[in-house]
């Protein structure tokens, strides 16, 4: 008599309509999911002539889609200045000393092929960068270049498009590369460590030249590093300490590489930076899935705390 008493009384049955309730949304969410129609390349659409967009058609039709990262540069005024110029020259400069990139290139070192009198010549117009009248024609001739505009410069001079392709190296390659690029730095060569790293590689160039030891020089090269870093010197210790990373997982040293190298120059008014590659993309996408799923976790919880709720506030109003 209690439970017909309790099903008929106003709490029950809003206890009850809440769990129906529930039950149909869930059945409405369930066959709704069949209709659903994924789209996983919608968060990446652009406007076919957003930056990103020319960016992206000029790497690949410069590359053919190779395994690579690039930086972007766009110069908002309109075509790129002097000083905008300059910068593209600084950022290729630095990429090149990058021991992740196998090599790049840069609008402001493509050769301009020319024909004087039956001999053919290549030039290079924007390097060293001119100044004047002279710097306004030297870019005149590279945006008509064939071959440098719309692929390392769009045609109208105002996004350069600087392409570096992954180097993918053995590990004694890759301590050797480390070596050979923070050896360049003078300060790096005046300590005690550097000068111990120095005479360790020449050692070995000239251990292999006698025919003392066996075997490429870098190899070589390579064993003597790492016994110095045994005999703790930090500074080698820190570079076999990077080989891992460039062995391991090169396409995110690559990117690294990339950014480093835009990070080392001061991009003037209007000028805007950035750095394309598949590692870039699949960095975005790992910071966002977690957030995403993380939800999704608390969602259904907090769906099944309501639904388990309803079914016990039932329950106790049914006793």
């Amino acid at each position: 008599m209690s439970a017909t008493t309790s099903e008929l009384s106003p709490q029950g049955g809003a206890e009850r309509w809440r769990l129906l309730l529930v039950t149909g949304l869930a059945l409405a969410a369930a066959a709704g999911l069949g209709r659903v129609k994924v789209e996983p390349d919608a968060p990446f659409d652009t406007e076919p002539d957003s930056p990103l967009e020319v960016a992206d058609r000029a790497l690949r039709a410069t590359t053919g889609g190779d395994d690579l990262v690039a930086v972007v540069l766009r110069d908002s005024r309109g075509p790129m200045g002097r000083d905008a110029v300059v910068v593209v020259d600084a950022v290729y400069e630095a990429l090149t000393a990058e021991p992740a990139l196998a090599r790049s290139r840069s609008f402001t070192r493509a050769p301009i092929l020319a024909s004087d009198q039956g001999v053919l010549t290549a030039t290079t117009p924007l390097h060293p960068v001119p100044s004047g009248p002279a710097f306004a024609n030297a870019r005149a001739r590279v945006l008509a270049d064939p071959f440098s505009a719309g692929t390392l410069v769009t045609p109208d001079g105002t996004l350069a498009l600087l392409p570096s392709w992954i180097h993918r190296p053995s590990p004694d390659d890759a301590l050797v590369g480390i070596a050979s690029t923070a050896l360049q730095d003078e300060a790096t060569r005046a300590t005690g460590e550097g000068k111990a790293a120095r005479q360790a590689i020449d050692a070995a160039r000239l251990a292999v030249v006698l025919g003392e030891r066996e075997g490429p020089a870098d190899v070589e090269v390579a064993r003597r590093l790492r016994e110095l870093a045994d005999e703790e010197n930090a500074l080698v210790g820190g570079w076999v300490d990077q080989v891992s990373t460039l062995v391991d997982d090169p396409e995110s040293a690559a990117l690294e590489a990339a950014r480093r190298a835009l990070a080392s120059v001061t991009l003037p008014a209007g000028v805007h930076g950035g750095v394309l590659g598949e590692a870039a993309v699949r960095g975005e996408l790992a910071a966002a899935f977690p957030l995403a799923v993380a939800l999704a976790l608390a969602g259904i919880l907090l769906g099944l705390g309501g639904v388990l709720g309803v079914a016990g506030g039932g329950s106790a109003a049914a006793r």
